[in-house]
């Protein structure tokens, strides 16, 4: 969205000061001049900015918007054309220089590098005020990423 860095920071700090959790919602592969190393920067980004929550997904070209209209030009779709998919983890569309299975890749990397993160770890435990629901976010957490590589 043509959005500088230094604007997000800004913004993640002032909801900070004012006691509100931010929240953000990353999207890869929302452009085809996105690459692995603007993912992992991203990666790294959000990271250093230890957001309360963040939702990092593949970005999936809806009819009816540009990006779809770009998509089925290109020849991204994987499919031939719009399938529903669950974001966070499958990609419907694949560049020359970012494959379907790099984005799903980085995407998954992206959830265990913020979620599974020492620095960021007990704030993240520290949600749950209900043992029950601690120990089922662990079991989802372990199935998710068993046999993942970093």
């Amino acid at each position: 969205k043509h959005l500088k860095v230094e604007t997000i920071e800004k913004a993640v700090k002032n909801l900070k000061d004012f006691g509100i959790e931010p929240k953000l919602n990353i999207l890869f592969g929302a452009s085809p001049l996105e690459t692995e190393a603007t993912i992992r920067y991203t990666i790294k980004k959000t990271i250093e900015l230890k957001p309360g929550v963040v939702m990092f997904n593949i970005a999936n070209p809806f009819p009816g918007t540009e990006f779809y209209e770009d998509a089925k030009k290109n020849g991204w779709f994987v499919f031939g054309d719009y399938v529903p998919v669950d974001v966070q983890k499958e990609s419907i569309i694949s560049y020359p220089h970012l494959p379907k299975k790099r984005l799903e890749y980085l995407t998954k990397l992206a959830n265990f590098k913020y979620y599974a993160n020492p620095k960021l770890l007990w704030s993240h435990l520290r949600r749950f005020h209900d043992p029950i629901a601690l120990w089922k976010s662990f079991k989802s957490f372990l199935k998710k990423f068993r046999g993942f590589k970093v």
